[in-house]
């Protein structure tokens, strides 16, 4: 298999394995934009540790 081929298929099987958060605003995808850190790429609406158990 190429090896652009496979790192293509690989990063998508890995990004499917992902837990998608969703916004408890808006209901639009989380994206993490590090650990312990969610962004809204909706609303912009941004959750970090101290928010964890409250809201996700």
């Amino acid at each position: 298999m190429d090896r652009q081929l496979h790192s293509a298929v690989s990063g998508q099987m890995e990004e499917s394995k992902e837990k998608v958060e969703k916004c408890p605003r808006c209901n639009g995808k989380m994206t993490e934009v590090r650990t312990c850190h969610l962004r809204c790429g909706m609303c912009g609406a941004e959750y970090d540790c101290s928010d964890k158990g409250l809201l996700w």
